[in-house]
């Protein structure tokens, strides 16, 4: 209750004084008289992540920065470079970058995964598995799970090689309560954890044909189409 306190009051724009937070209302155009849990969630958090992931260190420094500290700092920006701007205004352009630097090779594995999937008539089956060794880095597994989300109707699971023998990766549930406990009941992971749509995994190869037809059967009942 007390951490919904702080955020209610902390979201009514007449009580920010964080620099990143004051930029970050001007530069969205937002409305009304608070932050909404929807424009932390999906627009600066986006931002904030990018820049984790992204960012120079430089970067990461200077976000945290301006979070507290009303100050102006040197611009990184093309024909300004070395000038000095607010922080908060400063921020947000990194940012912006980081995350349109982040967006595009997840869009290009996302785009080369649906061209694999098609290819090889895995669109039948009722949780897309798919090895990703040789396709994505580690660090955008999770975002390309989300992105093939919303395209494919259906849980994910995306898995490399690791060693003796075992696969790991990131899943993604959706249509189902929990796709975290659908996978424990098959009892054939040796590792599962996160939250029940939202998790990461271990499995031994050897296991992951028992794993499609598991899925196909426990399953068989799931919907794909969009249902409004």
């Amino acid at each position: 209750i007390e951490n919904r306190v702080i955020l209610n009051n902390g979201s009514l724009k007449v009580n920010i004084t964080s620099p990143l937070m004051q930029q970050f209302i001007v530069s969205k155009g937002l409305k009304g008289k608070r932050i909404s849990i929807e424009d932390y969630a999906f627009s600066i958090a986006s931002l904030i992540n990018a820049t984790i992931r992204e960012g120079s260190q430089e970067d990461k420094e200077l976000l945290l920065k301006s979070f507290y500290n009303v100050c102006f700092v040197q611009s990184n920006k093309r024909g300004s470079f070395g000038a000095l701007e607010e922080i908060g205004l400063e921020v947000m352009r990194r940012m912006s970058n980081n995350k349109s630097k982040q967006d595009k090779p997840v869009k290009l594995a996302a785009d080369k995964i649906m061209k694999h999937i098609e290819e090889n008539n895995m669109l039948n089956d009722k949780v897309i598995m798919l090895d990703v060794t040789n396709i994505l880095d580690s660090s955008v597994t999770g975002l390309v799970s989300n992105r093939l989300l919303g395209i494919l109707k259906r849980p994910i699971m995306l898995y490399k090689d690791m060693e003796d023998g075992l696969v790991g990766g990131s899943c993604r549930g959706i249509k189902v309560d929990s796709f975290k406990n659908i996978c424990l009941q098959s009892n054939l992971f040796t590792f599962c954890s996160g939250h029940d749509n939202s998790f990461g995994h271990n499995i031994h190869k050897d296991n992951l044909g028992k794993l499609k037809e598991y899925f196909n059967d426990k399953l068989k009942d799931l919907v794909i189409e969009d249902v409004v």
